[in-house]
């Protein structure tokens, strides 16, 4: 028998701030600096990808800082706030996993 858990943050209200794939769309957006491109690599539609950060950053404050075309063209980078919010993700998902494993193993 193999034990399984799924995390995610909620607010005071029980809204969902960010799971497993808010976590994974913020981690390809670090990565990539596209939100279109951490879309596809998180295989996610970008309009649903688009939504899921404008949540986020709705709930959470300015965790994806987007930029808009031009000279430059377009982007997305992780806010301090947003690098913050992502590390205190993966570190309960890892203390969760240590903890399944060493369960899993008794």
């Amino acid at each position: 028998m193999k034990i399984r858990a799924r995390i995610w943050f909620e607010d005071e209200e029980g809204h969902s701030l960010i799971g497993a794939g808010g976590a994974r769309l913020l981690s390809e957006i670090d990565s990539t600096g596209s939100l279109k491109e951490a879309a596809k690599r998180a295989k996610m539609s970008y309009r649903y990808a688009f939504k899921r950060v404008d949540l986020m950053n709705g709930r959470l404050g300015a965790v994806v800082q987007m930029h808009h075309g031009g000279v430059e063209k377009g982007g997305a980078k992780l806010t301090p706030l947003g690098k913050e919010v992502l590390a205190k993700y993966r570190m309960v998902e890892a203390e969760v996993e240590r903890v399944l494993s060493k369960r899993q193993k008794s």
